[in-house]
């Protein structure tokens, strides 16, 4: 890995951890249903539901793109402090 590929790794922002509710909030926000969501985002419709249900996180990348997506709908986020 390049020099500059690793500063750009340091620099990277942190994302929303986004919760369930709010994955659940969004979705219904834009009006979509499970499986239009998960279309949309590029995953299966079980996918969205076990981010819904708690039983799974979204990886980084599509931590990303919910918080493009939020951004671009004016949903509001909260970032939350980290835990110690």
């Amino acid at each position: 890995m390049t020099s500059d590929r690793l500063q750009s790794r340091k620099k990277r922002l942190p994302l929303p951890e986004w919760k369930p509710e709010q994955i659940r909030l969004l979705r219904q926000r834009i009006g979509h249903t499970q499986a239009q969501f998960g279309e949309r985002l590029a995953v299966r419709q079980a996918t969205v539901s076990v981010w819904e249900n708690g039983k799974q996180r979204p990886m980084r990348r599509m931590r990303r793109l919910l918080t493009e997506i939020a951004q671009y709908v004016h949903f509001p986020m909260k970032q939350e402090e980290p835990h110690e």
